[in-house]
């Protein structure tokens, strides 16, 4: 390495540098949003031109509407929708709808609300 470069490099307080330094990063901050904005404008029109030669499914790939086939319990395969949404209701139902193993509540004391209020101070 340069012996000046050297040196402009290690002074860490140059006035000058840090000018420059300041310039540079107004610069980038400046002309970041057009250099994006012209990336996004040139990536439309390549899709668009790319979508007006070969067609929107080469490009974009096929649509994909409707369910994914799943299988019922006994694993037969259902592909009709409402079968498919059938399914889930069973299979969220019984997820969901288990008895509890938690017994807790049971041991905690219960008491009325005028007994409540009377040990907190209040009147109903």
């Amino acid at each position: 390495m340069h012996t000046t470069h050297k040196a402009w490099i290690s002074d860490k307080k140059s006035v000058n540098k840090v000018a420059a330094n300041q310039t540079a990063k107004r610069m980038v901050q400046e002309k970041t949003p057009a250099v994006k904005e012209k990336w996004w404008a040139d990536k439309v029109t390549e899709l668009q031109q790319a979508a007006d030669l070969l067609g929107l499914k080469t490009v974009f790939g096929p649509c994909r509407n409707g369910f994914a086939p799943l299988c019922s319990k006994d694993g037969q395969l259902l592909a009709a929708s409402m079968d498919i949404l059938n399914r889930w209701t069973e299979h969220f139902s019984k997820l969901f709808n288990q008895p509890s193993s938690f017994d807790k509540f049971n041991d905690i004391p219960q008491i009325t609300m005028a007994e409540w209020q009377s040990h907190t101070g209040q009147q109903s």
